[in-house]
């Protein structure tokens, strides 16, 4: 009997996965996506600032626990 690694096997399983997901892919009808609205942008409550600052806040306290 043919020995066969770990590693090979689950990339045997991984192609398998990527094919069966290709197949339905491309079995999908494509149909036209439907025309935007007018005015129908999507806007923030909040200010850009105020995102970008808090995700700085976040960083800088995940950089300050992993040194510590």
């Amino acid at each position: 009997m043919a020995q066969v690694s770990i590693s090979r096997a689950f990339f045997f399983v991984q192609m398998l996965v990527l094919a069966v997901l290709a197949a339905t892919v491309f079995a999908q009808e494509t149909a036209p996506a439907p025309a935007p609205m007018d005015g129908a942008a999507y806007s923030l409550p909040v200010n850009g600032a105020v995102v970008g600052a808090s995700l700085m806040v976040s960083l800088f306290a995940l950089l300050k626990h992993c040194v510590n």
